[in-house]
């Protein structure tokens, strides 16, 4: 999912700068990653491959992706997984 959003990222952001965060929450493990890139009207955005294939992967694991984001702002996607023991 990393990769695949990095891809994004590199195609599509215009980003200077991107940021990974790895953090374990309560009983889930939360990734975040965000960038400095030219960001997007939520309601215009459309749902490339590279972000279906990520949340079709987050549900697999009975887990979800939210997205924020709004336009010279760049963008932050957090992928919520249950922390399996």
């Amino acid at each position: 999912m990393v990769h695949e959003l990095l891809n994004n990222i590199l195609k599509h952001a215009k980003a200077t700068r991107a940021v990974i965060q790895l953090n374990k929450v309560d009983e889930n493990i939360v990734l975040i990653l965000s960038d400095n890139g030219k960001g997007y009207y939520m309601n215009k955005m459309t749902k490339d491959v590279g972000i279906r294939n990520v949340t079709g992967r987050a549900e697999l694991f009975n887990g979800y992706v939210k997205i924020n984001s709004k336009p010279h702002d760049g963008h932050e996607l957090t992928i919520t997984l249950p922390f399996l023991t």
